[in-house]
């Protein structure tokens, strides 16, 4: 059925090439040009500036092309975004039983199955499911799985200047801190967003506030402008350790009492009261408010109690 190429869409093929890459999809598709003949000929004949579209009024499977200025009415995007726009999306995720069932918008299902004998695994059936449907050959989904686990040996430093390493977990709680794979690792999972929106997330810090079927959301991606994303297991590098207690300026625990393992009386109590990006403001238990600036904070070791 000839639906690739949608009424009132121009392509805008910026060289021969995509031209010919076009022409051929098309052709491939049972399009024609207007003239009733195969699309063999690129016709490019407006180099950068060529257009490709649906002639109108629409007779389903006519090609017409022409320059940006003569398809007045039609709405011009590039290749690369018509071509983005063919990869189909995941419409629905079902788990039943000991099934995993991944449907695309396309109309292609994919599922994963569990024997009776071994434990299910929502996240790898998943993973299975969405390699079947997108037709990836398996074999390629387990060199992606077999990735070196991160260790304690693998430490990193957080915008904060904590000191943190990440662990692989079998299961993750709601409140946990996660880390999400690099950027690489991030496009290489089957239910990344084709689009780029969710790469800027990638080596982020994240805290899991809900478990679903299969995958997580998050607190911190909750008011992205595309909406909160669904983090399946192969996205997440492990969990967050961090190798140094919590710093009492975090803004959550304001209200809470801290002692400084640095200061000669170590058991004295410090009422948070308020917290700002650049400082810290704290009251000790007799009385009296000291302010300390974040510089000031980071070479103090602070903890709750």
């Amino acid at each position: 059925m000839k639906t690739i190429l949608k009424e009132g869409i121009a392509v805008n093929c910026r060289t021969e090439e995509e031209a010919k890459e076009l022409l051929a999809i098309l052709d491939k598709d049972g399009y024609v040009w207007s003239s009733g003949r195969s699309l063999k000929k690129t016709k490019w004949d407006y180099r950068e500036k060529t257009c490709y579209g649906l002639y109108l009024p629409c007779i389903q499977g006519e090609v017409v092309y022409g320059l940006m200025g003569d398809f007045g009415g039609y709405k011009i995007i590039s290749f690369s975004d018509w071509k983005k726009s063919l990869q189909p999306t995941i419409s629905e995720h079902l788990i039943r039983s000991n099934k995993t069932i991944i449907k695309l918008s396309n109309g292609k299902v994919g599922t994963a199955n569990c024997l009776p004998a071994n434990k299910f695994n929502v996240g790898v059936g998943a993973v299975i499911a969405v390699a079947k449907a997108y037709g990836v050959d398996l074999k390629e989904v387990v060199k992606l799985t077999e990735k070196k686990e991160p260790t304690k040996a693998d430490t990193f430093t957080d915008k904060n200047g904590r000191k943190y390493h990440v662990v692989k977990q079998e299961k993750y709680e709601v409140g946990d801190k996660v880390k999400i794979v690099d950027l690489e690792e991030l496009k290489n999972s089957f239910c990344c967003n084709p689009d780029g929106f969710m790469d800027k997330w990638a080596d982020k810090i994240m805290t899991i506030e809900k478990i679903c079927d299969g995958y997580f959301r998050t607190r911190e991606d909750r008011k992205d402008e595309h909406g909160s994303w669904a983090w399946y297991p192969d996205m997440i590098a492990g969990k967050v350790i961090y190798d140094e207690p919590e710093l009492f300026y975090a803004k959550d625990i304001v209200g809470k009492w801290a002692v400084n393992t640095e200061f000669l009386d170590k058991n004295k109590k410090y009422k948070i009261l308020y917290t700002t990006d650049k400082s810290v403001l704290v009251q000790r238990e007799e009385g009296g408010e000291y302010c300390f600036t974040l510089k000031d904070a980071f070479g103090e070791t602070w903890q709750l109690v």
